[in-house]
């Protein structure tokens, strides 16, 4: 796998990790009574600063912003990637708000790394929208280049070659006329009643499909050179 899809499957392998991480740690709190650590799963929404709201409540939240932001990783289209934009926004401005408050020590660790990971997820996703952006429109412009241009089929031109045939013609003793081919010229001389007829044919080697109705031609020709000699 090259590096580029290494990169940009980072959101969904991040939010994927996030949301069972969450979700394991909302299972011990609410069903087994773990203690409420580490702080930042609760604080994964600005709505801590209501108080108002309990720990279990805020994990709620939280839980319910990441397994919605992982969601809409899972099916990476424009639109899901557009909208997990909303809960990236959300759980951004919950860390922003205790790294603002906080000074900076190795117990906030975790919110710089929340955020900086928030922030390289948020580039992959806007890089992607962009290419599939480009990906649609360009897809765009080949339908209707399709639609204006229409695909026309190459006009199949038949080319035949045509050559000339010479026919010898009979009249024997009692008025009836043969026909033959390739006879010798001496036979003709010889012969009183022999005539010469020179008639283009089309070559068969090279049309054969109209091989029928061309021979039909030339023995109507022929027919009607015999009628003429009569």
């Amino acid at each position: 796998m090259r590096l580029k899809n290494k990169i940009q499957l980072f959101p969904f392998c991040f939010f994927m990790f996030l949301a069972n991480f969450v979700l394991i740690e909302f299972i011990f709190i609410f069903f087994f009574n773990a203690s409420f650590a580490p702080p930042f799963i609760f604080e994964l929404t600005p709505l801590y600063y209501l108080s108002g709201m309990s720990n279990l409540q805020l994990l709620f939240l939280s839980l319910c912003v990441v397994i919605i932001n992982a969601y809409l990783h899972t099916k990476e289209t424009r639109k899901n990637l557009i909208r997990s934009f909303i809960p990236t926004a959300i759980m951004i401005a919950g860390v922003v708000g205790v790294m603002i408050s906080q000074e900076f020590t190795i117990t906030y660790l975790p919110y710089y790394i929340l955020f900086a990971s928030l922030l390289v997820s948020i580039m992959i996703d806007h890089n992607r929208i962009l290419l599939m952006s480009i990906e649609t429109d360009m897809k765009k412009t080949r339908i209707k280049k399709e639609k204006i241009l229409p695909s026309k089929k190459p006009e199949k031109h038949i080319f035949t070659k045509i050559r000339s045939a010479t026919y010898y013609f009979k009249r024997d003793k009692k008025g009836t006329i043969s026909k033959s081919l390739d006879k010798d010229e001496d036979d003709l001389e010889k012969n009183d009643n022999s005539f010469v007829e020179t008639i283009n044919i089309e070559d068969d080697e090279i049309k054969k499909p109209l091989q029928k109705e061309k021979t039909k031609d030339i023995h109507e020709d022929i027919d009607k050179l015999l009628n003429i000699k009569k």
